[in-house]
């Protein structure tokens, strides 16, 4: 240190260094919501990969739907880390509401196409843990959207899930390798 070099001129210096702004609590909070929400995302798209294989001798289109699903599940995820924007957001939250939809009528009604139109498919270990990713995709992301101005509304009721989502994650990801493993 300089010998005159006051106290002074010492806070002058330090006064004039760049400050990096802390991120604040609730920024760190809707990343870590988005992170998650991408782990999950792509976590269900593992599955469908799965089910494009396994539906390959039921009927094409049903692998071609969910290829093209596994893949826009890994798209919108890439993206939502990438570039989040609210438009992304509502892009994943209408795609996933839609998806959870479309797996609740394929196990009660069944679908009105294919090869076995009407006829409910069995629920699977697999499927089903999609789905509950798939759902709390949802359940991060439309507090989000829809709470936009009460932030702190929004991040009391993802918290649960916030939390539980990684344990999602680890779930989908062994029953998919116990799976592939067993079959």
């Amino acid at each position: 240190m300089d010998p005159l070099l006051t106290p002074l001129d010492a806070g002058a210096r330090l006064a004039l260094q760049p400050v990096r702004p802390r991120p604040s609590r609730i920024a760190t909070e809707r990343t870590l919501a988005t992170l998650l929400s991408a782990g999950l995302a792509a976590s269900a798209g593992i599955t469908h990969i799965s089910a494009t294989v396994d539906h390959t001798s039921d009927w094409w289109p049903y692998s071609a739907f969910f290829a093209a699903l596994a893949i826009t599940q890994f798209a919108w995820a890439w993206a939502i880390i990438a570039r989040p924007s609210p438009r992304l957001f509502w892009l994943g939250l209408c795609l996933h509401v839609t998806v959870v939809c479309l797996w609740a009528v394929s196990r009660t009604t069944g679908i009105p196409i294919g090869p076995n139109a009407w006829q409910p498919e069995s629920v699977g270990l697999s499927d089903t843990v999609a789905t509950v990713d798939e759902a709390f995709v949802v359940i991060l992301l439309a507090p989000a959207l829809l709470l936009a101005g009460s932030r702190r509304t929004a991040d009391a009721l993802t918290a649960i899930p916030r939390r539980c989502a990684p344990i999602l994650i680890a779930v989908s990801l062994t029953v998919f390798l116990v799976g592939a493993h067993a079959g």
